[in-house]
């Protein structure tokens, strides 16, 4: 391989300029080895599916600055199976949860969607669209099961305080495909104004 191969023209419209508002919507291509098929997704995708033996695992977390572990947890789980692992609380007492997902495709035109909550201080929630409560009394650590909605179309979703006009957070202009199955995720502190603020992100579990 020689150093000539890496050096290209590169048009200064596709360089980005500035970062994303939401780091987690940072685009990401994807190259699968095997069949040299190419992906355009996000960097939120970047933790997908693994494979897991059935049975009892044990899963762990680390400090990334110096590969501490911070807490482990042992699942069992079961074979032909998916699971999502959300991490809660803190590193002093970090909380698992874990949800098993369905990954069955909607009916056509639909989408599937559910509810996550990790936001410690942010009381119980309602997600609403439009004049419809989707999801409904939700408190910390708690997940809904997914709900079917219409896809190929675009939602404007108001996390709110249970069974109030007060608005958390608001996710504007969210395209939701159709065939696709998606997770809303709420987390970080109502009260704080930095990088703990309460947000949420739209996770995609299956395209």
């Amino acid at each position: 391989m020689k150093l000539s191969q890496f050096r290209f023209d590169l048009p200064l419209n596709l360089i980005a300029q500035n970062p994303t508002k939401r780091r987690e919507d940072s685009r990401m291509m994807v190259i699968h080895r095997k069949t040299g098929v190419i992906e355009d997704k996000h960097f939120r995708d970047i933790i997908d599916y693994f494979n897991a033996y059935s049975g009892n695992r044990t899963f762990s977390i680390y400090n990334r600055a110096n590969n501490s572990k911070i807490a482990s947890k042992s699942e069992n789980l079961s074979p032909d199976k998916l699971y999502s692992i959300f991490v809660a609380d803190t590193a002093s007492k970090t909380t698992f949860i874990t949800a098993t997902d369905d990954l069955v495709r909607p009916a056509t035109g639909k989408a599937k969607l559910r509810f996550v909550h990790l936001s410690p201080d942010a009381d119980k929630l309602d997600v609403t669209s439009g004049d419809s409560t989707l999801f409904s009394g939700k408190a910390y650590k708690e997940h809904t099961s997914f709900k079917v909605i219409e896809g190929d179309k675009t939602y404007s979703f108001k996390i709110k305080k249970n069974q109030t006009s007060i608005i958390k957070v608001a996710l504007d202009n969210i395209v939701i495909k159709k065939n696709r199955i998606y997770t809303i995720l709420i987390k970080g502190f109502s009260g704080k104004n930095d990088a703990y603020k309460i947000d949420a992100e739209i996770i995609t579990n299956l395209e």
